[in-house]
């Protein structure tokens, strides 16, 4: 298991727009921009292990995705708030990426010591993941990238307006 400082071009996002807790991604913000070194990492998995789970029409639909974004390589497993935050502060996304069954066990005892945050993912193997990130893309098959999800809030307006001052004075 490796950890990763990911640029948002990098980070395939999942597609749960809007950010359901704009409170939690300005926390998040606020300890990016204090240089908050305690930030639970983001996990990430390579979309070449998840790519041969996809249906063809989700193939049709990345691949043309792809094309348009070739630094696309990892698919996020969680952390939209943190993702998001770190976009907005120009922080890179520090992330840890998950390539195997023993990289779960690995990171489910990284929850205890706070460096990943609980989540479901480490309760299942790589190909559990793969399934739920098959699941989220057939019900909502788009794909964008972290740093396109970020552009989108804040054209949508929801982004509070000094993040946006911030983010866009850097």
């Amino acid at each position: 298991m490796e950890t990763k400082k990911l640029n948002p071009e990098q980070v395939i996002t999942l597609n749960d727009y809007p950010i359901r807790h704009p409170a939690i991604m300005e926390s998040y913000f606020r300890r990016y921009q204090a240089r908050d070194d305690k930030i639970p990492l983001i996990p990430v998995i390579h979309k070449d292990i998840v790519i041969p789970c996809f249906s063809l029409a989700l193939k049709e639909r990345l691949k043309k995705f792809l094309r348009n974004n070739p630094k696309s390589k990892y698919f996020m497993l969680d952390g939209s708030h943190r993702t998001t935050a770190s976009t907005l502060s120009h922080s890179p996304i520090e992330a840890i990426e998950i390539e195997s069954d023993s990289d779960i066990k690995e990171a489910k005892g990284l929850v205890r010591s706070g460096v990943l945050l609980e989540n479901g993912i480490y309760e299942t193997n790589i190909e559990g993941n793969c399934n739920i990130l098959v699941k989220h893309f057939t019900a909502k098959p788009y794909f964008s990238t972290i740093k396109q999800k970020t552009a989108r809030l804040i054209t949508d307006g929801l982004i509070a307006q000094d993040i946006i001052n911030t983010y866009t004075a850097s």
